[in-house]
């Protein structure tokens, strides 16, 4: 099979709103990395989510120039959005590309962090041979972060089990965006949320020494009041406001 032809400056020299259907499908490289293009967005520069939407500045003057450019921009705090000029210079209409199979694989990514920190403390745990609170403490982080796991994985699994059927559809049902965008952006912010905890489990041995039991202590604050069921939480929260720590122990 040949290699398909490379999509020419001429072919983005039309309306936004044909150009963008027509890239689903179309693969994209660059520097030998990239992958098939399987979801898109058209925002017209009377659109108030265009960054043309301003009129010209030094960042979006390339949105001003020539059909067929690119226009790159950090989106989130985490990804890059990659924009593609189209209609004649000086339109400043643009094209999105949301890749959702990369905002996937960046996700996956999520999820092996947080399984490489759950082996850590499984490691951990089958080391350690000291103070039995600090054993507890390990417990029941090891119990919080399965937990966490669990449901990251569950949602990342519904998207992803779904992303085909839904693209297939998005030109027309509203609703079919809105549960992409909606599931992308939850992503997105649980990312962001792990992100410092777990560039410190990254880098963590699995030594108990004063380092790691203030991680483990960080790590109870983080994932407590986000995956503790509730009735559990509520009956630790009301103990703990009742007892005056005096050791240096943990607090639940």
């Amino acid at each position: 099979m040949g290699r398909p032809p490379r999509l020419r400056r001429s072919f983005f020299a039309r309306s936004v709103h044909d150009v963008a259907p027509e890239l689903i499908g179309a693969t994209l490289m660059v520097g030998g990395a990239g992958g098939v293009i399987v979801e898109v967005e058209a925002y017209h520069h009377t659109d108030p989510a265009a960054h043309s939407y301003i009129g010209m500045t030094p960042r979006n003057a390339v949105m001003f120039g020539p059909p067929g450019f690119s226009y790159v921009y950090r989106s989130y705090g985490i990804h890059w959005c990659l924009n593609v000029v189209c209609e004649p210079e000086g339109s400043a209409k643009r094209n999105p590309v949301g890749d959702a199979r990369q905002s996937l694989r960046q996700h996956d990514r999520l999820l092996r962090r947080v399984k490489g920190m759950a082996d850590k403390l499984n490691r951990m745990a089958q080391s350690y041979h000291g103070d039995a609170s600090h054993l507890e403490t390990l417990t029941q982080i090891r119990r919080l972060t399965g937990i966490a796991f669990k449901q990251i994985s569950r949602r990342f699994d519904e998207l992803d089990a779904q992303t085909g059927e839904v693209m297939s559809a998005l030109r027309n049902a509203d609703s079919q965006r809105i549960f992409i965008r909606s599931n992308r952006d939850w992503l997105y912010r649980t990312q962001r949320a792990w992100h410092a905890l777990l560039s410190e489990w990254d880098v963590a041995g699995i030594g108990f020494d004063e380092g790691i039991l203030l991680l483990l202590n960080r790590s109870y604050h983080f994932l407590a009041p986000r995956f503790m069921p509730v009735t559990e939480w509520e009956s630790r929260t009301l103990a703990n406001g009742r007892k005056k720590e005096t050791t240096r122990t943990m607090v639940w």
